[in-house]
């Protein structure tokens, strides 16, 4: 019986040597496959980049299974870099990318021949530079875990970024997008850097490139604040109106730290407008602080009365 477990344990170990001989030979033979290259153009000193090119391109490559495998897998290290500022113009402000110059501008750590690039030509316009500095707009999507809540909007700072390119491309520009961020269970305050989006990076160069985000997140709680007077607005006689009761706890509602800032002198009740009074029942418009919300009022309304002024 051990003879046998013996005799399996060889046949495994001979079969796992066989593969990774095979896989050795396999991966040292010459092949060719497409890679993907990130492409940078780099626009003349004081110039921006006019022409839309794509952000990537497409090189046929010949070389052996393993360096085709680290391209493909560690294609950060492989690039193509443009510089137009060390190429002639066909003519004024005018670049004509041949094969030869995209070949030429490809930086990789690994050893391999290109046979074919695509795009194999391009013609590359430039103009006077542009500098303008635009607000900030966050895509986010921001969900608390239960009894929980943000509390206003996300803070971006910083809240304007500079971009960099042409002035007709500027021009249409209103704000400048992040990338989205997505954060869900979220039970606490978020700080977190967040990179600005690259859409338009061949054309436009914007400064910084990230922004720092903090998303204000407390526990979820209710407060009662008692005693707060119920005011009168200027226009009422206060000779001849009455307001019954003259005081009421309002109920707040809203993170444990913004509701723990929270004093009475916060905290406004006030009748409507007098050409909206009538005598009766009357709900009171409350205003509380930033970043709290009213739930209601004890008691939710409250009476109103106008006396007949007293004879003289």
């Amino acid at each position: 019986m051990a003879a046998r477990r013996h005799s399996i344990g060889v046949l495994i170990f001979c079969m796992m040597l066989a593969s990774l001989l095979w896989g050795y030979v396999s991966l040292n033979r010459m092949y060719e496959d497409d890679v993907e290259l990130p492409l940078t153009v780099i626009p003349p000193p004081n110039q921006a980049l006019l022409s839309t090119v794509p952000q990537r391109i497409v090189v046929r490559a010949r070389a052996t299974g393993l360096q085709l495998l680290n391209l493909k897998l560690f294609s950060r290290t492989s690039a193509c870099t443009l510089d137009l500022g060390k190429m002639k113009p066909e003519s004024q402000a005018m670049y004509r990318i041949t094969k030869d110059d995209i070949v030429r501008s490809i930086t990789t750590t690994q050893s391999m021949t290109t046979q074919s690039v695509r795009p194999s030509t391009m013609i590359l316009a430039t103009g006077d530079l542009t500098i303008r500095s635009l607000p900030v707009k966050l895509r986010y999507s921001v969900s608390t875990r239960q009894g929980f809540l943000m509390v206003g909007e996300p803070v971006v700072s910083p809240a304007n970024v500079e971009v960099r390119g042409s002035g007709p491309i500027l021009q249409s520009l209103k704000r400048w997008y992040t990338e989205r961020v997505i954060l869900t269970d979220v039970h606490e305050p978020v700080n977190t850097t967040i990179p600005v989006s690259d859409t338009m990076s061949t054309m436009l160069n914007v400064v910084p490139n990230t922004v720092h985000v903090r998303v204000n997140v407390q526990q979820l709680a209710d407060q009662i604040v008692a005693d707060v007077p119920v005011t009168m607005p200027p226009s009422l006689n206060k000779e001849t109106s009455m307001v019954f009761p003259t005081h009421v706890k309002v109920i707040l509602r809203g993170g444990v730290e913004d509701l723990a800032r929270v004093s009475i002198n916060d905290i406004q009740v006030a009748l409507p407008e007098a050409d909206k009074l009538l005598d009766g029942f009357v709900r009171p418009r409350v205003t509380v602080p930033a970043g709290t919300c009213s739930v209601g009022t004890i008691p939710p309304i409250v009476r109103y009365v106008e006396r007949l002024p007293s004879a003289q």
